[in-house]
C-alpha cells in the first residue's frame, strides 16, 4: 500500500487544481434598517399572504432569496418574503413561504429541536449580535411553529444545539404555503452595550422535498464562512436585556432499586433533591452562573451504540442541561473538555460571555462520583474530585482568532493540568487553517509524574466543486487529559480528504467521489496504521441519498495494545459499505447501512493473539409519522465477527423502538423499548455474552427550555441473577431468563424566573 505517494499526489492535486482558486464575487454586504413598532405584529395580519396589507408596510420587507443548494446563485424556485421590526422588548420576524403544492408541505407537531431530524419544511434566522463574524444565534421554525435553536461558533463550524433560548413562535399552513412569526426577546440575547446596535443577519428557507436551501442575502457555498456573507441589520436603538437576573429553582424525587454487588446489598431508596441555578448578567454580554446542588440529571437516554470489541472508548454526547448551555465556548480543535467526565457534582459555577474582542468561559465543579466508586477500604473512598476549566479566544481581522485553554482535575492527591494555545486563520475566502498545541502534566497519586504534548494542524479548502482537508495530529505517550476525550496517544497522524462534487440540477442534486487517506506512526517514528477509503455518494430529490465506499487498512498492534502480544503484530483488513436513506413522503423515512469484510478481534480469550475474522455490520432505521402528532422510530443494529475457521466470535443485536406523542406544543409522551442481545464464544473472546431489556416512559410538559415538568419510569432487566456468597456478599451469575435488576420512578420540576 503506497500511502506516502498517494497522500503526496492528492495534496499536489488540490493545490494546483483550478477549482481551488474559485471564490464568490466580492460584493459589499447589503443592509436593512428595521423600524421600531408600536405593537408586536400578529400572525393573522399575514395569513392572507397579501403584501398590500397595510399592517405589513409597517415593517421592513425582504424578498428574492437566492439558492445555495442545489443551484448556487440561482433565484429561489418558491418565493419567500420576510418582514422585520422590533419593539422595546423583542425582535420580530414574520415569514411568508409560498408553495404551489401546499398539500406537499412537511409539517409535524413534534418535540422542540426535532425539525431537521424529521426533515420538515423550515424557515430560519441567524443573528450575529456583535457583528464580528465569530459567533451567531440560529433560530428555526417549521410551518406549525415548532422551534429549533442553536449557536454557531465560527471556530469549528458546527451547530451547537445545546444552546436553548426563550423565544416565541406561531405558525400556520395556508392555501398558498405557510406563515411563521418569530418573537425573540432581547433578554434572550447577548449584545454589546450602546444606544445603537449594528448586527449581522441572514434569513433562510429549507424545502426538503426538492433539497432546496435558499437565503437572503446570498450565502454562497463557494466560501468557507456563513457569517462573513451576512447582511447588516441596522436601526435597533435603545434596547436592553433588562436587569439580567435569572433564577431557575428545581425539585425532583425518585424512588429506585439498584444492586450494589461491591457492598453486598440491594438498595431501595427514596431520593428527594432540590436546588437552584442563578444567572447574573454582569454586562450585556457577560453572564455569571452559580448553582447550589445543581440539576445534573439526564432525562434523555443515550442513542444506541455497539460497544462490543471496541479498541478505543466509545463517545456518548452530553445531554445534561447545566453543561449544554454555551458548550461551544469550551470547544477547541483537540477535545480537551468532555463534560461527562464530571459525573455527579454538588455545586458549580460558570462564567461565559464576550469582553471586547475576547470570548471567555470558565467552569468549576466538584464531583462525588470517582470517590464513591471505590471500595470502602480504599483510602480515597469518599474523596471529592475538583475540576476547573478556563477558556479565552480573541477575534482578529478577517474572521481569524487566537485562543488559550487551561484545565485542572484533582483527586486523592493526584493533579492533572492541561494548557494549550490555538488559532484559526482564514484567507482567500475559501481557505482556513485550524491549529492547537497543548501540554499536560500529571503529578501526585500512586503513579510517577508524567508530562506530554499534543498538537493538531488542519488546512481546509471549501469550493463549489473541490473540497479538501489536510490534517496532521500528534500525541506524546505521556499526554493525559483527564477532563478531555483523547482516546489514543503515542502517535503522529496524517490525514488527507479530497472530495469532488458535481451538481447537474436534474433528478440528482449533486454527486461525486471522495477519497480519504490516513497514516499513523508511533511517537518514535515507527509505522503503525494506514488506511485508504474511496467513496462515491449521490444526493437525489425527495430527501434521498446513497453512497458506496471501500476501506483498505493496515493495523499494527504492539505489546500492551492487546493481550498475549510479545512482539508487534501487523494485520490487514478490507471492507466495503453501502448506505441509503430516503424520505419520499412526509409520513415515512428509512435508512440502512451495510458493511462486510474483515474485522479484528481485539479481545481474544486465553493465550490467543488478536486475529482477523469476517465482520458484518448493519444499521437500519424506519421512521413512521402516521399522524401529525405521532412519531415512531425503529432502529436495528447488528454486528458480528466470525473466526477464520468459521465459529462465531461474537454477535450483537440491538433493537430500539421509540414512540412519541406530541399532544400540544407543551405536552408530550415518549416511550422507548430497547433490547440488547450479545452472544459470545468464551473460547475466542473475553467479551461476555448478555441480554438486556430497558424500558423508558417519559411524560413532559415543556413550557420553555428552563421551565418544565417531567414524570417518568425506567426499568432494566438482564439475563443474570443475584446469588448470595458465603461471605454474605452478592454476585451475578448467568441465567437464561431475564430478571429485573433495577428500576426507578421520578418526577422533576423546574421554573424559569427572570427580570
Amino acid at each position: 500500500m503506497r500511502i506516502h505517494a498517494t497522500w503526496f499526489l492528492i495534496l499536489v492535486a488540490v493545490l494546483v487544481s483550478p477549482a481551488a482558486a474559485q471564490t464568490p464575487e466580492t460584493l459589499p454586504p447589503p443592509s436593512v434598517v428595521i423600524p421600531r413598532l408600536a405593537a408586536p405584529p400578529t400572525l393573522s395580519a399575514f395569513v392572507a399572504m397579501d403584501p398590500a396589507d397595510a399592517v405589513v408596510h409597517g415593517m421592513a420587507r425582504v424578498e428574492r432569496f437566492t439558492q445555495r443548494w442545489p443551484a448556487d446563485g440561482q433565484p429561489e424556485r418558491m418565493p419567500t418574503v420576510a418582514y422585520l421590526g422590533y419593539t422595546d422588548e423583542a425582535l420580530h420576524v414574520v415569514f411568508q413561504a409560498f408553495d404551489p403544492e401546499p398539500s406537499a408541505l412537511r409539517a409535524h407537531l413534534m418535540r422542540r429541536e426535532d425539525v431537521f431530524t424529521i426533515n420538515d419544511d423550515a424557515v430560519e434566522l441567524r443573528l450575529d449580535t456583535f457583528g464580528d463574524h465569530q459567533q451567531s444565534y440560529y433560530f428555526v421554525a417549521n410551518p406549525l411553529g415548532v422551534q429549533l435553536d442553536a449557536s454557531w461558533p465560527e471556530v469549528g463550524g458546527q451547530y451547537d444545539e445545546s444552546f436553548d433560548a426563550v423565544w416565541h413562535t406561531v405558525g400556520q399552513r395556508t392555501e398558498r404555503g405557510f406563515v411563521v412569526a418569530m418573537t425573540i426577546p432581547f433578554k434572550s440575547l447577548r449584545f454589546p452595550p450602546g444606544n445603537e446596535q449594528r448586527w449581522a443577519f441572514y434569513l433562510g428557507r429549507w424545502i426538503p422535498r426538492t433539497g432546496e436551501w435558499s437565503f437572503w442575502p446570498r450565502i454562497s457555498d463557494r466560501e468557507q464562512s456563513f457569517l462573513a456573507q451576512m447582511a447588516r441589520l441596522e436601526g435597533v436603538r435603545d434596547v436592553s436585556r433588562g436587569r439580567g437576573i435569572q433564577v431557575i429553582p428545581y425539585a425532583s424525587t425518585r424512588a429506585f432499586t439498584s444492586v450494589d454487588t461491591r457492598r453486598g446489598r440491594v438498595r431501595d431508596r427514596l431520593d428527594p433533591r432540590a436546588g437552584i441555578d442563578a444567572k447574573l448578567l454582569l454586562s450585556n454580554a457577560l453572564v455569571f452562573d452559580v448553582a447550589a446542588n445543581p440539576d445534573f440529571s439526564q432525562v434523555e437516554s443515550d442513542a444506541p451504540q455497539v460497544t462490543a470489541n471496541q479498541r478505543f472508548e466509545v463517545f456518548f454526547p452530553e445531554k445534561r442541561p447545566f453543561f449544554l448551555e454555551n458548550a461551544g465556548f469550551m470547544q477547541t480543535p483537540i477535545n480537551l473538555f468532555f463534560s461527562r467526565r464530571i459525573a455527579d457534582p454538588n455545586a458549580g459555577f460558570k462564567l461565559t460571555g464576550k469582553v471586547g474582542p475576547w470570548q471567555v468561559g470558565a467552569i468549576a465543579a466538584d464531583d462525588d462520583a470517582p470517590g464513591a466508586r471505590l471500595a470502602d477500604a480504599d483510602a480515597a473512598f469518599g474523596s471529592r474530585t475538583w475540576a476547573g476549566v478556563l477558556r479565552g479566544r480573541r477575534s482578529l481581522l478577517g474572521q481569524s482568532s487566537i485562543g488559550a485553554f487551561a484545565s485542572q482535575r484533582t483527586f486523592a492527591g493526584r493533579a492533572n493540568t492541561v494548557g494549550s494555545v490555538d488559532g484559526r486563520f482564514r484567507f482567500a475566502r475559501v481557505w482556513t487553517v485550524d491549529s492547537q498545541f497543548a501540554r499536560s502534566a500529571t503529578t501526585g497519586g500512586n503513579t510517577a509524574e508524567q508530562s506530554g504534548s499534543a498538537y493538531t494542524v488542519a488546512v481546509a479548502h471549501n469550493g463549489r466543486t473541490v473540497n479538501s482537508r489536510t490534517q496532521v495530529d500528534g500525541r506524546s505517550p505521556g499526554f493525559i487529559a483527564d477532563l478531555g476525550f483523547v482516546p489514543r496517544v503515542d502517535l503522529h497522524q496524517a490525514t488527507q480528504v479530497l472530495g469532488y462534487t458535481r451538481r447537474p440540477a436534474k433528478a440528482v442534486n449533486d454527486w461525486g467521489p471522495r477519497l480519504t487517506v490516513e497514516r499513523i506512526w508511533a511517537h518514535d517514528g515507527r509505522a503503525l496504521d494506514a488506511r485508504v477509503q474511496p467513496s462515491l455518494s449521490f444526493n437525489f430529490k425527495r430527501a434521498t441519498a446513497a453512497s458506496v465506499s471501500i476501506d483498505r487498512a493496515v493495523t499494527t498492534l504492539r505489546p500492551g495494545d492487546a493481550p498475549n502480544l510479545a512482539m508487534p503484530l501487523r494485520l490487514r483488513t478490507g471492507t466495503w459499505t453501502v448506505s441509503a436513506s430516503s424520505s419520499p413522503r412526509p409520513f415515512i423515512s428509512a435508512s440502512a447501512q451495510f458493511s462486510r469484510g474483515d474485522g479484528i478481534n481485539f479481545t481474544p480469550a486465553g493465550t490467543r493473539a488478536p486475529f482477523v475474522g469476517a465482520l458484518t455490520n448493519l444499521r437500519a432505521s424506519l421512521g413512521l409519522r402516521p399522524l401529525t402528532q405521532l412519531r415512531i422510530d425503529n432502529t436495528v443494529l447488528r454486528a458480528s465477527l466470525n473466526a477464520p475457521s468459521g465459529p462465531e466470535v461474537f454477535a450483537t443485536t440491538i433493537v430500539r423502538s421509540q414512540w412519541a406523542w406530541q399532544f400540544t406544543r407543551e405536552w408530550s409522551l415518549r416511550m422507548i423499548g430497547q433490547v440488547d442481545d450479545t452472544h459470545a464464544d468464551a473460547a475466542l473472546t473475553t467479551f461476555a455474552a448478555r441480554r438486556n431489556l430497558n424500558v423508558d416512559v417519559l411524560l413532559t410538559r415543556l413550557i420553555n427550555p428552563a421551565s418544565a415538568i417531567y414524570a417518568g419510569y425506567n426499568g432494566n432487566a438482564q439475563n443474570r441473577i443475584l446469588v448470595e456468597r458465603l461471605d454474605r456478599g452478592l454476585r451475578f451469575v448467568p441465567s437464561n431468563a431475564l430478571a429485573r435488576d433495577s428500576w426507578q420512578v421520578f418526577i422533576k420540576w423546574s421554573q424559569l424566573l427572570r427580570w
